[in-house]
């Protein structure tokens, strides 16, 4: 028994010269792959077409879900009937059948169907991505990459039937601290006036930083590979900062790891300040830092972890607060006392360090727990 999927994007600002509209072609995973003009006017579509061998079973529950808006509740199902949702409305009867208005989720689904959900869409976001990402390098074209959050999938158990049928959505839950924004007033206008008159330039590893987190939810790798080079450019023009004569040394020769220069050499620059009394309590830090390079090493160098393991989204967002604190310590030894309201309480505490403003920690009060559906 089979089923048959397709995964849509709509490339709206992108302009391809389609000569022959549908051109399509079979990946060597059999993933079907087309690229249409957009019927909307505006863009390409892209679609890539899979079918996925399955048992009786499976078929018969996602036959019946999708043409008799039916749960069929299967031995692994993570649901019983009647059910309600979260907010304690009955969407599926005793019978099993959905209320008008109402879809199951995919984590409402039998395990071994979300399995096989997860299974398909992860081969056709990465093979879209792979096929537009080959197209924008094969063809020189300058378009940014950002639209793996836009793919849409549907699927369908009857080949004859034309139309597709969307698939499950994905329910989320999660709680999520938000920060208020800007804190300005009068008195924060003066000292950023004051700031801002100093002929600053926003160091070239906060830059990357920012890049990091603004390319983290298209293109997760790109985002590892920013971070650690925003964490490399701040510690090599820290000591270039602090220490000019070294300049040449650090152009030119190979330099030790960073979290060696870190540990070991930014004590020693600034070893008649008071700053760096306590720089041995960051050792966790630094062995975290060293844990990051490693990892970037492996993706840059094998395109994979040593140990085989997938690197996703939640791994890289880990080493976000560990480059950022690391930026901010460099910028307070580096004269900007005000960076201290940047550092975590942690690492503050470590180096007997405190805020010059904890009014900044009011922007971080707001608790917000999200439920969401995508």
């Amino acid at each position: 028994m089979k089923i048959f999927f397709v995964a849509k994007l709509h490339l709206l600002d992108w302009f391809f010269h389609i000569h022959e509209d549908g051109v399509e072609f079979l990946s060597d995973l059999n993933v079907r792959l087309v690229l249409l003009k957009s019927d909307e006017g505006e863009g390409v579509v892209c679609k890539a077409y899979y079918e996925a061998e399955v048992d009786d079973e499976s078929y018969n529950f996602i036959d019946t879900l999708i043409y008799n808006n039916k749960y069929i509740t299967l031995e692994d199902a993570p649901i019983t009937v009647p059910f309600k949702n979260f907010a304690k409305v009955e969407i599926i009867d005793s019978n099993g059948f959905l209320k008008d208005g109402f879809s199951v989720y995919r984590n409402h689904l039998p395990k071994k169907i979300e399995n096989l959900y997860m299974d398909i869409e992860e081969l056709l976001r990465n093979t879209i991505h792979r096929f537009v990402s080959g197209i924008v390098w094969f063809q020189g074209i300058e378009n940014q990459i950002s639209f793996l959050d836009q793919i849409s999938f549907y699927w369908k158990t009857r080949k004859e039937a034309k139309e597709f049928h969307l698939m499950p959505l994905s329910s989320h839950q999660f709680d999520l601290g938000m920060k208020k924004g800007l804190y300005w007033n009068s008195e924060y206008a003066l000292k950023y006036k004051a700031f801002f008159n100093s002929s600053f330039h926003v160091p070239l590893g906060h830059e990357l930083l920012r890049e990091a987190k603004n390319t983290l939810e298209t293109s997760p790798k790109s985002a590892l590979m920013l971070l650690t080079s925003g964490l490399e450019v701040a510690v090599k023009q820290h000591i270039g900062k602090i220490a000019p004569q070294t300049d040449w040394i650090l152009h030119n020769l190979p330099s030790p790891p960073i979290h060696k220069i870190l540990k070991d050499y930014i004590v020693i620059l600034h070893n008649s300040q008071l700053e760096v009394e306590q720089w041995k309590s960051l050792a966790d830090l630094f062995k975290k830092v060293q844990k990051l390079i490693e990892v970037r090493n492996e993706i840059a160098h094998k395109g994979k972890l040593k140990d085989g393991e997938k690197l996703t989204k939640t791994d890289i967002e880990q080493y976000f607060p560990i480059v950022t604190n690391v930026l901010y310590i460099l910028d307070v030894l580096a004269g900007e006392e005000w960076a201290k309201n940047h550092i975590s309480n942690k690492y503050l505490k470590l180096l007997g360090w405190e805020k010059e403003d904890s009014k900044y920690d009011e922007r971080d009060n707001i608790s917000l727990r999200v439920i969401w559906n995508s």
